[in-house]
């Protein structure tokens, strides 16, 4: 079997995750980017020229969520693959954790692009309860999407926080660590408390 499949499969390997997530961050970065050049467009003149009120508002609602995750994944990326090698960890601290709030991600960024052809939602990123409550579908996925990358950044915190307080070697006091690893302690505990 060739070496790059694995990356296309569950493994177990912190380098090989922290790839995947980078790359599926990359893929809603430039989805959100696309987004965005949509309704730029739109913008370029006065008035409306090709999309309604709520079309745009459903495709700006949807670069919000989607430049928002591609940040967490690319974050939780650079975190996997970097902080084991930084800190002398073999792998972190649980694996197959690690695995599981990748691959929660997939479904997670697969329904939140499928929101906009069930419906949308025109609320903007925030989604408040006054415009969800009398949305489409488009809110439901936007919402179960929400809660699997969020679901996702929780697991991943709790990782992170355990492979940095418990899996460094002798000699690698806190007070020794890089400081990219005590910027991914915080923000786990930030996420974690979120």
């Amino acid at each position: 079997r060739p070496a790059w499949t694995r990356y296309f499969g569950v493994d177990y390997n912190h380098k090989v995750i922290g790839i995947q997530y980078g790359v599926t961050g990359l893929l809603l970065l430039m989805v959100g980017g696309t987004l965005a050049l949509v309704f730029r467009t739109e913008l370029a003149e006065p008035g409306m020229q090709f999309m309604t009120f709520a079309s745009y508002n459903e495709i700006f609602s949807l670069h919000g969520w989607a430049a928002l995750a591609s940040i967490l994944l690319g974050i939780g990326g650079l975190a996997n693959y970097l902080v084991p090698l930084m800190i002398g960890a073999e792998d972190m601290a649980f694996p197959r954790l690690n695995s599981f709030a990748f691959w929660i991600n997939v479904p997670g960024a697969i329904t939140l692009l499928l929101a906009l052809l069930v419906g949308g939602w025109d609320s903007g990123w925030t989604a408040y309860p006054p415009l969800s409550l009398r949305g489409a579908v488009g809110y439901q996925f936007m919402f179960l999407a929400v809660f699997a990358i969020g679901l996702s950044s929780i697991l991943g915190s709790v990782n992170l926080i355990a492979t940095i307080l418990l899996m460094r070697p002798k000699g690698m006091s806190l007070f020794r660590m890089p400081i990219f690893c005590w910027a991914v302690l915080a923000t786990s505990f930030i996420q974690l408390t979120g």
